[in-house]
């Protein structure tokens, strides 16, 4: 919990930033904005299996953009929710009453990114499409107790590293705007490929 926290308070503070960027070079930048999204992720299935867990796994994308003239800067956090090969269980001593319980583990991984790359407009305006490069820094991926805070957890050895991104999105008001992208990575430390599709706003 304490790594997601660390995760979010990353993110956020990148939103800060880039909102303060946005001001002071508002003649250079042409908008910012907010997107969430599902992801689907495909791991590399050596690894995936080494670590216990399914070659697939769910993600909440969430992402903010700058946008400039001609090109844009894209940071990002996924939040991952692996799938278990077996799910484990876990002797877990709840204080309140002393009793021992089987608790099933949660395994979840966050992934900061950040990219950029040119862009193009068409369809008056309306279909933007852009082509990243960058690199995600996993900040968390682990194996712990659900019901347990304090119990230790297991690292699960699944990276990000280098990655190309094609992105989508189309307008369908003045402001907002529907999303997808897919995500192919290069170094090979875990995850291979995220697809994404969501919504988001213009500020």
């Amino acid at each position: 919990m304490k790594s997601l926290k660390s995760a979010l308070l990353l993110w956020i503070g990148s939103i800060i930033s880039l909102n303060g960027y946005t001001k002071s070079f508002s003649k250079q930048i042409n908008a910012l904005s907010i997107a969430a999204a599902y992801q689907h992720i495909q791991l590399n299935t050596d690894i995936a299996t080494n670590e216990g867990l399914k070659n697939t796994a769910n993600a909440l994308h969430m992402t903010t953009n700058l946008e400039f003239t001609s090109y844009r800067v894209t940071s990002a956090l996924d939040i991952i929710f692996y799938k278990d090969i077996n799910p484990m269980q876990k002797n877990v001593d709840f204080s309140l009453n002393g009793n021992l319980y089987e608790d099933e583990s949660s395994t979840t991984g966050t992934l900061f990114s950040l990219s950029a790359g040119p862009f193009v407009r068409s369809l008056h305006n309306e279909l933007t499409t852009s082509l990243e490069f960058g690199y995600a820094h996993m900040t968390s991926s682990e194996r712990s107790p659900l019901s347990c805070n304090d119990c230790p957890s297991t690292p699960i050895d699944i990276k990000g590293g280098l990655f190309s991104m094609i992105n989508l999105e189309y307008k369908t008001r003045k402001k907002a705007f529907i999303t997808a992208n897919i995500k192919q990575y290069f170094t090979n430390k875990g995850i291979n490929k995220a697809y994404a599709i969501g919504a988001g706003s213009f500020f």
